[in-house]
């Protein structure tokens, strides 16, 4: 997970990460480790902040869980119409 922040962690640093995933809904508590970071001094990173690997099994099957449930709550788009030759849907 991609956390933006000036203040970045250390490579390897532990943490904890709490968040919704919607307004109102579940806070997730989830332990990680900072595995990468893009330094806000550094000009060709595209975004300061690091990158979390989460360490919680556990925690990780929650989140899991809590995203398939918003996932199968959205409707599908249906399928885009097919153009005829002069650009207009068949």
């Amino acid at each position: 997970m991609f956390v933006a922040t000036q203040e970045p962690l250390p490579v390897r640093a532990l943490t904890v990460l709490r968040f919704r995933v919607t307004p109102g809904g579940h806070t997730h508590e989830i332990e990680g480790r900072v595995v990468w970071v893009n330094r806000p001094d550094v000009a060709e990173a595209p975004a300061a902040g690091m990158g979390i690997e989460f360490t919680d099994p556990a925690a990780c099957a929650r989140l899991a869980r809590d995203l398939e449930g918003i996932a199968s709550a959205v409707p599908a788009k249906p399928d885009a119409p097919e153009a005829g030759g002069d650009g207009h849907a068949a």
